[in-house]
């Protein structure tokens, strides 16, 4: 009897020991998750972009263990030589310390344009997590980058980019397959997509997270099946008349579902309290 007591003890202590480290290994994964955000770059059916065209084109990640860049989760843009532009959620809880950016490389992990620390972190005031507004945060970068031109920032109420059907642009590194293959991209990418008009994207808005408001005037929608829940941070702008004006960000998407309208909810950067914000922290 007291054998198998003995062996019966055994059994449970050995079952208990791997329990816990499979709870070990599943708790290290899911804070792996959280620190990936669930971010992946995804710019689907784009084309690739050649050297030096939108070079205020920021990809941020982890700090290297050279200082360098490490992994890169999200994307963002260069809004002055010391300040880039990128969504809330990508740096929410991160220490300055732990993120890196690199500007005006085309193709990641070459030797193409800067990289640099940064300093600190500032996140919109009004940022709601779970309704996704003011999804923005400026990072201030630990060296001023130069040579590079930083995109330009649409205006003040500016309202010229924001009507149903005007065209942008969306830029961005990693899965042009939309997950169903590890298939990221080294060469940033670019694809053209269109501005929703307001009821169409509250009423998508709805149907797709069940809340029953978005404000039209914070948030631009866009057309859907050129990216899904990554590129988060990179910029959505255009290049008219010889100039790349930033109006967007990718922000909320729902994945990359051809039945879906929109694939992005994102900052409306005209909107005074969007664009104050910026001004406040960056000067521009």
């Amino acid at each position: 009897m007291r054998r198998q007591i003995s062996i019966h003890l055994t059994l449970l202590l050995t079952v208990l020991a791997v329990g816990t480290l499979v709870a070990a290994i599943n708790t290290s994964a899911d804070a792996e998750r959280r620190r990936d955000r669930g971010v992946r770059t995804e710019i689907v059916g784009g084309s690739d972009v050649p050297d030096g065209v939108f070079p205020f084109a920021a990809a941020i990640g982890t700090v290297g263990g050279s200082g360098g860049i490490g992994r890169v989760y999200c994307g963002g843009s260069l809004i002055a030589p010391s300040y880039v532009l990128t969504a809330a959620h990508c740096v929410h809880g991160e220490a300055p310390g732990e993120v890196a950016v690199v500007v005006g490389q085309t193709e990641l992990g070459t030797n193409q344009g800067v990289q640099r620390g940064v300093t600190a972190i500032a996140i919109h005031p009004g940022h709601n997590s779970r309704t996704g507004l003011n999804d923005l945060a400026v990072l201030t970068l630990a060296q001023p980058v130069d040579g590079i031109a930083p995109v330009t920032l649409v205006g003040f109420n500016d309202g010229s980019f924001d009507s149903a059907g005007t065209w942008l642009k969306i830029v961005g590194w990693g899965d042009t397959r939309l997950g169903k293959s590890t298939a990221f991209s080294p060469r940033l990418q670019q694809r053209d997509l269109a501005v929703v008009d307001d009821s169409t994207c509250a009423r998508e808005w709805r149907k797709q997270t069940g809340r029953k408001y978005i404000v039209a005037s914070e948030t631009l929608c866009t057309t859907g099946k050129s990216h899904g829940t990554g590129d988060s941070g990179g910029p959505i702008f255009t290049s008219a008349a010889g100039a790349n004006i930033q109006v967007s960000l990718t922000s909320t998407a729902f994945g990359g579902d051809s039945k879906r309208k929109i694939a992005n909810y994102g900052p409306q950067l005209s909107s005074p309290g969007i664009r104050s914000f910026i001004t406040s922290i960056a000067g521009v």
